[in-house]
């Protein structure tokens, strides 16, 4: 093994120091952080690869028998049945460098740790964050949030080909002739709000959910009630023209 540098400035400094079997490694984990968190930055702490995005994420390092994985604080604890079989202490994942790496279980604890980083500064990232579009407020989530909203948004778009999207009161927000429906996401679930109206249109098959005078909250570890969506977008479509209407 190369003479590590003993103040590496940037990741590629770090990986310098090693073997090239031990550099494809680390790239390879390096790789799958850079597609999982493309917003995230990277950086050297203490010493150590870092990925950053309002905070340290994750770290990674090489070290003469192992490469360690920090999915600091609890992602050790949620994946402790699949990283039993490594050597590991708290906070930190031993991966033995003469077997091959688990890139799917790695890629399991970027996405808990993104998740988990995610949501402990969301209030605070959502309030300072002046989003333009629908699209910039997606892009803050981890990328399986990231597709339960877009399917959303999607649903909505095809309930209501002539709504128009915008940002209100900093969530995604469909207007056609006033407000239609928002949606958000939260830490366990998915906000959606379709008026008051909406929620009471659809009393009985909302009733399986928890909710609040015109909002409802779809768990975000079950599947999202599209079709009943749809039905509840297309309701208030009609709700909205027909008071158009009556003002002519």
């Amino acid at each position: 093994m190369k003479s590590k540098p003993t103040t590496p400035q940037t990741i590629d400094d770090y990986m310098e120091g090693f073997s090239s079997e031990l550099q494809e490694r680390l790239q390879k984990i390096r790789t799958i952080m850079q597609k999982e968190m493309p917003k995230a930055e990277e950086a050297i702490k203490y010493q150590i690869p870092t990925f950053v995005l309002k905070g340290n994420v994750i770290s990674f390092a090489a070290y003469k028998n192992h490469i360690g994985i920090y999915p600091v604080p609890k992602g050790d604890e949620v994946f402790w049945q699949e990283i039993a079989i490594y050597k590991s202490s708290k906070s930190t994942a031993k991966f033995p460098l003469d077997k091959p790496l688990p890139l799917s279980l790695i890629r399991k604890l970027i996405n808990f740790r993104l998740k988990e980083h995610l949501a402990k500064n969301r209030g605070k990232t959502i309030a300072k964050t002046d989003f333009k579009t629908i699209d910039e407020y997606i892009q803050l989530f981890p990328k399986d949030v990231q597709v339960i909203l877009q399917q959303i948004r999607q649903t909505i778009q095809k309930a209501a080909p002539k709504a128009e999207e915008t940002i209100k009161y900093q969530l995604p927000t469909f207007t056609l002739e006033g407000n239609l429906v928002y949606f958000a996401a939260f830490k366990n679930h998915i906000g959606f709000y379709p008026m008051p109206s909406g929620i009471t249109a659809f009393k009985k098959e909302l009733s399986r959910y928890k909710g609040a005078k015109g909002s409802v909250q779809f768990p975000i570890d079950q599947p999202m009630p599209l079709t009943l969506i749809s039905k509840i977008v297309k309701y208030r479509v009609k709700e909205n023209m027909a008071k158009i209407a009556k003002k002519k």
